[in-house]
């Protein structure tokens, strides 16, 4: 009974279910800044995170916009692995 979430800070929360409709912060696990798309293996119950590196996007943000991000880094797509 866990539910997880990958953030864009570089972090996997785990949050575990302690009763119904009461929840707990289990765990926070460093990963990427840029691994937010993640999947969970059931069976092996291992959670798959990519990410990769990019460069500075080549515009400044219109106003009222968060902006773009550069181009992936060739070579800097990679997979984390995370389990118990």
């Amino acid at each position: 009974m866990e539910a997880f979430s990958s953030n864009a800070d570089g972090t996997l929360t785990v949050v575990k279910e302690g009763a119904p409709a009461k929840f707990v912060l289990e765990q926070t696990v460093q990963t990427k800044p840029t691994g937010k798309t993640m999947v969970l293996d059931t069976k092996t119950n291992q959670i798959y995170i990519i990410a990769a590196e990019f460069a500075p996007p080549t515009a400044p943000p219109a106003p009222g916009t968060r902006g773009g991000r550069g181009a992936m880094i060739p070579d800097s797509f990679s997979v984390l692995v995370v389990g118990k």
